[in-house]
Formats: C-alpha cells, sequence, structure tokens
C-alpha cells in the first residue's frame, strides 16, 4: 500500500525507467534493420560500416551490444524489487535514464542520415554513462546479483560506449573531409587505439 508522496516518487522513478529502456530496445530494433530500417553499417551512407574507418569495429564487435540490452532489460526488471539498494538505485535513476534515451537519440541520429548530429549524443551518452559509473563506485552493491546486473552492466555499457566515441568520431572527420595532417589512417587509427586502451586502464583502476 502507497502510504506517502516518497512512494508515489519512486514508482514514478522506475516507471521512467521501464519506459525509457523500451524507447532503447525499440530504437536498437530499428537500428539493426528488422523493423524495415536500415542497419547502421549501411546508414549516413556507410560512413559507420567495417571498412569506413582503420578503427571501425568489425560487424561481430556489434554483438556485445546484444549483451548490454539484455543487461539493461535484467536493471530495469530489478529495479521495480530493489530493496536494500534503494539509494543507490535513486542516485543511478537520472544518468540510468538519459543514457537509455540518449542510445536512442544516437541510433535515430544516424538512420535519418544526421550523422553530424551523433557526434554530441554519443558524447553526451559517454558523460552520462562516466556519472553512472562514478555513483555505483561510491555506492557498494548489496549482492553477487546486484553487483552482476547493476554495476556488471553499466561497465560494460561504458567500456563500450568509450570504443563506439572513438569510432563514431572518426567516422565524423572522415566523412567531413578530414585527412589526418597527411598522417594517415594507419597512424592515426594506432594512435586512437592507443588512447583508447588507457582510457580503459584507467577506468579500470579507478573501479
Amino acid at each position: 500500500m502507497l502510504t506517502n508522496g516518497a512512494d508515489m516518487k519512486k514508482i514514478w522513478k522506475r516507471i521512467a525507467v521501464a519506459v525509457s529502456a523500451v524507447v532503447a530496445v525499440v530504437g536498437a530494433f530499428v537500428g539493426s534493420g528488422a523493423a524495415g530500417g536500415t542497419p547502421i553499417a549501411e546508414a549516413a551512407g556507410g560512413a559507420l560500416s567495417a571498412s569506413s574507418t582503420a578503427i571501425a569495429p568489425a560487424g561481430p564487435a556489434f554483438s556485445i551490444w546484444s549483451v548490454v540490452y539484455v543487461g539493461l532489460i535484467a536493471y530495469t526488471v530489478r529495479q521495480f524489487f530493489r530493496t536494500a539498494d534503494d539509494e543507490r538505485h535513486d542516485r543511478l535513476f537520472v544518468p540510468a535514464v538519459l543514457s537509455l534515451l540518449l542510445n536512442a537519440a544516437w541510433i535515430l541520429s544516424v538512420q535519418f542520415g544526421f550523422l553530424w548530429a551523433s557526434e554530441p549524443i554519443i558524447l553526451a551518452l559517454l558523460g552520462v554513462l562516466i556519472w553512472a559509473f562514478a555513483v555505483l563506485r561510491r555506492t557498494r552493491p548489496s549482492g553477487t546479483v546486484e553487483a552482476i546486473v547493476t554495476d556488471g552492466t553499466f561497465g560494460l555499457y561504458l567500456g563500450w560506449v568509450c570504443v563506439a566515441t572513438a569510432a563514431n568520431t572518426a567516422a565524423v572527420l572522415t566523412a567531413a573531409g578530414f585527412r589526418g595532417f597527411g598522417l594517415g589512417q594507419d597512424t592515426w587509427g594506432v594512435v586512437v587505439a592507443a588512447v583508447a586502451g588507457l582510457v580503459g586502464v584507467l577506468l579500470a583502476i579507478w573501479g
């Protein structure tokens, strides 16, 4: 039984997360081409295809999104039944919702050919996931299930978006005519991969 406004606020927060998750999953469904849309690799003139830049992920690498989405769905379900982790889920609410909506926005920007718009969106998504990572780092999970479903999901989500941000930036610059000041794609690919690897190591140490 709901006893006060605080209870109602919690219910609405959980519903907001669920709705945002549905938006993200529908966006992913459209982005895969299964709902009649163009697969991401073929959208925006193929700017995000596996051969578009030196650091573009190979096609099979995108299967990691399936694991991320399964984790996000599990997180959405779990937050309806949380008790011990109320405080950390309350703190995670805003970055979680924003990450889900930005995810769908990124897919739609590419689907409609607005490659330039995908860059600020994915940078915002990266920033929001770093925020979520910081929240989870400051609040300990109550048990193994919470650690896997929440911390594991958002940790994997952040890790992949770090890679996706680098690939997206390379695609946007290439499509805009940037040629790397004459250094060539291979040189830039090594530099960007090294920086992305360093970021991954720093996140692992921090977390």
